[in-house]
Parts: C-alpha cells; structure tokens; sequence
C-alpha cells in the first residue's frame, strides 16, 4: 500500500525531463567560435533546441540563426563557407543525405551535393579529410555508393566517387590527417592494399592512392584520433607500444621517413585507452580514462607541451566526473571546448558541453547538452 502522505496526482502532468546528452565531435570556425555535434535535442538549458548539431558563437553563446538538423555526425570539416558532414547519417534539414552532407557555413542551408554513400541504410563513415575541394573518407564498409571501396574513399568536388583513388584496408578506418600529398589513415588493421601495415599507413592523395613504401610505424593496437602538425603525426588510442618502445595511448612519429617514434616526446598517460585529441599552436590536449599524465594527477583532460617530453601543465586541470571526453577544440581566444559524455565539469553541472577558459575555469553561459528525459517506474497511491 502507497503511503498517505503521497503529495497530490497532478491532472495533467508535464515533467519535462531532461537528460543529459553526449557531444562527440566539434570544430573551430574562422569567426572564434565552433560547430559542435551530438546526441542532444536542447542546448544551453531549456530554451534552445537543437537537433544533434548546433554553431557556438566566439562569445559562447549560441547561434539563434543557423538551425541544422543532423544526428549521428562522427567527423566534419570546413572549406569556404561549406561545413562538410560525416557520419552514420541518413537525412539532414529533413532531406536524405547518407553518408555524408554539406551545409552552409554562415546559413545552415543544405547543398545540393550529395554523394550518397549508400542506397538504403546507413553507412559507417568514421572520419574524413579534405584537399581543397576533394574529400577523403574512411570508416568501416565494403563498397561505395553500390561500388566496392574497403573502409577508404575518395569523392571529387562534385560528389561523385574518384574512379581511380581506391586504397583497402582490412579493418576500420578511425581518423584521416592530411599532410600535403599526402593522407595519413589510421585505425583497426593490419593490412593495406595487401601490404603489411600496424593501424596506421601513408597514402598519395593523388592517383590509385598507393601506400607509402617507407612509411611504416608499429602500433601494437589500433587508433582513434590523429592530428598531423609540425612534422609529426599525433595519435591517440589503445596502443601500448610504438615500434616496440611503450608509449601509452598518446604518442607522436614523424610523418617523413620511415615514420620514426619521436624519442622524447612521452606524455604517458595511465588508465587505458585515450580518445579526444587537439593540437593547436602551443598545445597538445588530450581526453581518455587516465587519472595521471606524466605521474601528475589529471582527470580525463590534459593539456601538454609540444617540445621536450610533451610534459602536462598542471595549472590547466579541469576535472570531469564522465568517463571520456571525446572532442576538445580550442578557439582563437584560447578557451577550450570540451565535450563529451560527463555531468559536471570541475564540480559544476555541465552536462555534455561546456567552454573552459584559457587557465581551464568553466566559463558561462552554460552550453549544457540535453535530451529528453524519460521515467521506468511509477508508483500510484491505492
């Protein structure tokens, strides 16, 4: 029997639940601000929604202009005013876009452009990469708009499948870095184009995409994120060594050569695999399940050093209470936006989303990440 001090049924309940919701990829803008993306429905509270995609202004304020609707976006990219879109997709503004999309940068307006990656279902594109106007894309699937590709494809600047480009790999592709000439994939195999690589290889940009023959760096298990800057390739991940020296889920190799380990830069993070990463003019961050970097305590984020041995800044420390922090994206003004699958940054509520500032204070206003709620149970009183 319910107890009778139960407080009164309302006649027509209207909770509101919120939930919180996971932001998985953003990218700056040239205007300071940044396009972040998710599984959300509402941004900054109540009062804005926003469905799975939305633009940040460089102020941290949310642009009551430009509505995009897409879920499922794994990788973007910006050329122009041209906002590239990757991912499990299957329609965007409404309109059928599988595989990939492009919108307008300053109006949120989908292009005509459509490579349609797939007939009916939604294909797995993880990544992406861009040289001009030819976009290059990885992920996990065996053809292309109906035509065999193996986790890698190239697409022209009018949407239609680069005939000849047709590198294969025998396992997923996470993450497309461009250098040059050059495309850097990295991943889950062991193989491409029948040649023996360790998750990640060297590929022209141009012609059958042929792999590097030098290029050829070990790593003992597969890769998520990758960032090339500098002359190196930065890569996160579940690898513990690094042509056969331990380097623990983050490490840089030279994108020359034969793909050496830097031998110093050594961040070493513990507690497992590393995801979110970012390089920008003066930092390395990174995001994973650590609790240390570089024997300091840091929780989830990190920034470092990009000289020496990449050592951790202890004066930036913004403490997660989630397990991973997927995308980190620092803006011209040197605030950092972090999101992810956490409730509370530095112990203030924040879901999914929030701007850091340059010293890693959480900044206002709030930018929390929600979808609607729901209830499993109930009690009626009788």
């Amino acid at each position: 029997r319910a107890p009778d001090n139960l407080p009164r049924a309302l006649a027509n309940p209207n909770l509101n639940l919120r939930g919180h919701a996971l932001v998985s990829v953003s990218i700056p803008t040239p205007d300071g601000g940044a396009i972040v993306a998710g599984g959300f429905s509402y941004l900054g509270g109540d009062s804005i929604a926003r469905q799975g995609i939305a633009r940040i202004l460089a102020n941290g304020i949310i642009d009551n202009n430009w509505n995009v609707t897409a879920y499922n976006v794994s990788d973007m990219e910006i050329s122009g005013d041209w906002l590239y879109l990757a991912g499990y997709l299957g329609q965007v503004n409404g309109q059928t876009r599988r595989g990939l999309a492009r919108v307008s940068l300053s109006t949120g307006i989908l292009d005509s452009w459509n490579p349609n990656a797939a007939a009916t279902d939604y294909p797995s594109v993880y990544s992406m990469a861009l040289v001009g106007n030819e976009v290059y894309i990885g992920g996990s699937f065996a053809t292309f708009g109906g035509v065999p590709r193996s986790n890698l494809a190239k697409i022209n600047a009018a949407g239609s499948l680069d005939a000849t480009w047709q590198p294969e790999t025998n396992g997923r592709v996470e993450s497309l870095s461009v250098d040059g000439s050059s495309v850097f994939a990295s991943g889950a195999f062991t193989t491409v184009n029948g040649l023996a690589r360790s998750n990640a290889v060297k590929l022209a940009a141009t012609g059958a995409g042929d792999v590097d023959a030098s290029w050829a760096p070990v790593f003992n298990a597969n890769i998520y994120r990758t960032v090339v800057d500098g002359g190196f390739l930065y890569a996160t991940g579940c690898f513990s060594q690094v042509n056969s020296t331990n380097r623990n889920f983050l490490a840089r190799v030279s994108t020359s050569g034969t793909g050496t380990l830097d031998p110093s830069w050594n961040p070493s993070p513990n507690g497992g695999c590393t995801l979110g990463l970012s390089v920008s003019n003066n930092h390395v961050y990174a995001a994973g399940a650590f609790t240390q970097v570089g024997g300091l305590p840091l929780s989830r984020i990190a920034r470092m050093s990009k000289v020496g041995a990449g050592a951790p800044d202890p004066s930036w420390a913004p403490s997660s209470d989630g397990l991973f922090t997927y995308t980190l994206t620092e803006t011209a003004s040197g605030n950092v936006l972090l999101g992810g699958d956490f409730v509370k940054m530095s112990g203030q509520f924040n879901p999914g989303l929030v701007r850091v500032s340059a010293n890693g204070t959480p900044l206002t206003p709030n930018l929390w990440s929600e979808t609607n709620g729901y209830v499993n149970a109930a009690v009626a009183p009788g």
